[in-house]
């Protein structure tokens, strides 16, 4: 597990586990955002969508998916090797509107860019309810070399092709009340050879709409990818004149795509993208995760790379993809992203290091995007204790959520407080009004894509992949927080294994830094929170890429009203394990379910033996708030920043091995947290130091607020009654009177602080 550890957190947001989740829905459309300065004014219809009213591809429901391998990344599998589209990436689909009164719809993609002298023969996209759909033309239009090139109509395209309503696909609606789609796809008349100066390819319809009605799929024609918006993945026209660029808006890409003919065309050639930051021993050797692309049309087995290490170039090596031993993924298909592990030994604290991929199946390598890539490795003598950290991404409307309470439960049994368990719940679609005046289905909700209550909103937005139960351990892998990785999972049986996971990272990944922390209420109010930070750094650094963002949980909380009324389950946690579930789904859709046999061991009995609604479910770990900077998710969305989180006072400073930086902030409750919390006694404070050049969690320290009011901020006497015995300024040097700047301060009991001399 160590050794697939060391380079899977690159992969993490793509890592499956053993075990079904459930797609976190958006709960309405945002507003457009970043389009042309003379764009009309329009929103998205966000209506009360009910339940039935997400869609999802063609997946089993329900169903343990054992087939699926730990780490398995294969973002090509609709494209296969021929198939292009905007999908990389994508969490998931949505369906959008522009308002009723819009009727006809143009819409497009920028054409792939390296597919010149390829034979399109067929276009494909997804539709909802096909008696919504009138007048259906795809098209293709030559030229983007010197911008967007859009035609007229549809008709005066460069390629026209006009689909009878019958082709398009029925959608199905699923027991659950998910809609199954399944792509439309077109047959050319004549295949259409991709010109150098690139293509524009789209379709033009026109919707019966419903303005009547919110919840008429008329109102939403339009299918999207969701989770890696990409210039160029959505352009849209109203019949106004104007073509808007959605990219950054919120929207989506489109699921346009196209089907060619690429024989002939190169398949030699892979990118390498930017690299991460990473941390080791020195004189010990570790790996690199170098994220890697297949730029070709064919499946890449092996690629040569040469190493560079602080200028020094290392032999040749090759990396198989068929070799189980060091890799993830069998093949590299045509179009698809994954990432290699490369074995490397810092001799030192800062090490500089290039890699090149020279040969892609024993062929030079033809990449015109970037063959070659720099990152920093990271030394250290000595490696700090770690605490984890595992965030989770959860829901009271989840039924495959149970899992996760009992894995966070798990971890903090076995680990105490060497790990912080953190469960963002999750809201979902809105719900109609019902007499008790509920709509949200989770009376938790921290995170959601509308709604930035809690202010955790980039958790599940950018590290739970859109599905929960999902969880990221120190945001170097994410993986399930019951099974863990599922490496003591066996196709008819799933064991426990989150524990194995947190020792593992904390083995396979040495923290820069110790990290003190300690908190308390600074008032009798309780209306905000005093906190001390002490970090000390295990090597030297001019640059502090290293940030600090603070998450209040709660917990003990329950439903103060417990029923299990249908529309009461915003408390009530669904729970896909209990027998007395399986039995009403037989009852109901005539078929056997079977999806949470899997779970036999001791600690899911009670959920196995429980009620399929659990009224009666105490919540803990739950977050109810977080701080850090404000980040702009788009026009319409401000988060906040826990991916980089504060920088300290002395983030420009010289970072010193060995001297602790002292770092104070108040942090006071907003509304929304007050709003979410049920009882001050029962709330802990976490301080979590980031890496920013890695995105990973350096460590982390957690305090139980209680009742206690006021903080001293040393608790260690022998730092009240030290003295100074010298003084030294950033560079080290000995000075004898305090210099404006950052001043390192010896003192007589044998520590070292930082302090800011203005």
């Amino acid at each position: 597990m160590v050794k697939a550890l060391l380079f899977s957190f690159a992969l993490a947001a793509s890592v499956n586990t053993l075990c079904a989740q459930e797609i976190i829905k958006q709960k309405q459309f945002p507003a457009v955002a970043k389009v042309a300065a003379n764009a009309p004014k329009v929103e998205k219809s966000s209506g009360n969508l009910n339940k039935s009213r997400w869609i999802s591809p063609v997946t089993p429901k329900f169903e343990v998916q054992n087939s699926i391998k730990v780490n398995k990344v294969n973002k090509a599998a609709l494209r296969k090797n021929m198939w292009w589209d905007y999908s990389d990436g994508a969490t998931g689909l949505s369906m959008a509107g522009y308002g009723a009164e819009y009727k006809t719809y143009s819409l497009g993609v920028v054409g792939p860019t390296n597919l010149t002298g390829a034979k399109i023969d067929s276009l494909s996209v997804y539709f909802l309810d096909k008696t919504k759909y009138s007048n259906v033309t795809f098209w293709i239009q030559a030229g983007t070399s010197q911008g967007l090139t859009w035609p007229k109509s549809a008709e005066a395209a460069t390629v026209s092709v006009k689909l009878d309503p019958s082709q398009i696909e029925a959608y199905e609606e699923d027991s659950e009340g998910y809609i199954n789609l399944k792509p439309t796809k077109i047959k050319l008349p004549t295949p259409y050879t991709i010109p150098a100066e690139g293509i524009v390819i789209g379709y033009t319809f026109t919707t019966a709409t419903n303005a009547a009605d919110k919840n008429d799929l008329g109102n939403y024609p339009i299918v999207t990818y969701t989770g890696n918006e990409q210039n160029g993945g959505l352009y849209l026209d109203l019949g106004d004149g104007n073509v808007y660029n959605q990219y950054s808006s919120g929207d989506g890409n489109l699921t346009l795509a196209l089907h060619a003919d690429v024989s002939g065309l190169s398949s030699s050639s892979v990118a390498v993208s930017s690299l991460f930051e990473t941390v080791g021993m020195v004189n010990k050797e570790t790996s690199l995760t170098v994220p890697v692309k297949n730029e070709g049309f064919t499946s890449v087995n092996n690629v040569s790379y040469i190493l560079t290490v602080n200028g020094t170039k290392q032999p040749e090596q090759t990396y198989n993809f068929d070799d189980p031993s060091t890799t993830a993924v069998e093949t590299l298909d045509g179009g698809a992203s994954s990432a290699i592990a490369i074995a490397a030994t810092p001799t030192q604290e800062i090490n500089s290091y290039d890699v090149e991929i020279t040969k892609v199946n024993g062929e030079a390598n033809t990449s015109s995007t970037a063959s070659k890539t720099g990152g920093v490795l990271i030394g250290l003598s000595e490696a700090a204790k770690r605490v984890s950290v595992v965030e989770e991404s959860t829901g009271a409307w989840c039924g495959w959520c149970p899992r996760g309470h009992v894995g966070l439960s798990t971890l903090k049994k076995d680990l105490g407080d060497d790990v912080i368990t953190l469960a963002a719940h999750v809201g979902v679609n809105t719900e109609p009004t019902q007499t008790n005046g509920v709509q949200n289905p989770d009376a938790m909700t921290t995170a959601d894509m509308t709604n930035t209550t809690g202010d955790y909103l980039l958790f599940h937005a950018y590290f739970s992949g859109g599905s929960a139960p999902a969880a990221f351990f120190d945001r170097a892998i994410s993986a399930d927080p019951y099974i863990g990785t599922g490496s003591t999972s066996t196709n008819t049986a799933a064991h426990y294994g989150a524990t194995d996971v947190v020792k593992a990272v904390q083995e396979a990944i040495p923290s820069e830094a110790d990290f003190k922390f300690t908190a308390a209420w600074a008032d009798d109010d309780k209306t905000s929170i005093k906190t001390d930070m002490t970090t000390t750094f295990k090597y030297d650094r001019e640059e502090y890429p290293y940030g600090i963002f603070f998450v209040l949980s709660e917990d003990g909380m329950k439903d103060p009203n417990p029923s299990t009324t249908r529309y009461h389950y915003t408390w009530a946690q669904q729970n896909y394990y209990a027998k007395e579930f399986a039995q009403w789904y037989e009852q109901n859709y005539g078929q056997a379910f079977t999806g949470g046999e899997a779970f036999a061991d001791a600690d899911m009995a009670a959920y196995r033996n429980g009620k399929m609604l659990v009224a009666d479910q105490v919540y803990d770990h739950v977050v109810v708030g977080a701080w850090a900077p404000k980040v702009q998710v788009s026009s319409s969305v401000t988060a906040t920043n826990i991916i980089n989180g504060y920088s300290d006072p002395f983030a420009d400073a010289f970072m010193a091995k060995d001297q602790p930086i002292e770092w104070s902030k108040t942090l006071t409750l907003t509304s929304a947290m007050n709003k979410l919390i049920q009882n001050k006694e029962n709330l802990s404070i976490a301080a979590i130091l980031v890496n920013a050049n890695n995105g990973m969690i350096v460590n982390a320290g957690q305090v139980k607020l209680g009742s206690g009011t006021g903080i001293n901020g040393v608790t260690d006497k022998s730092d009240v009654n030290a003295k100074e015995v010298a003084r030294y300024n950033a560079n080290g040097q000995l000075i004898k009177a305090p210099q404006a700047g950052l001043n390192i301060i010896k003192l007589s009991n044998g520590k070292s602080i930082k302090v800011m001399v203005k």
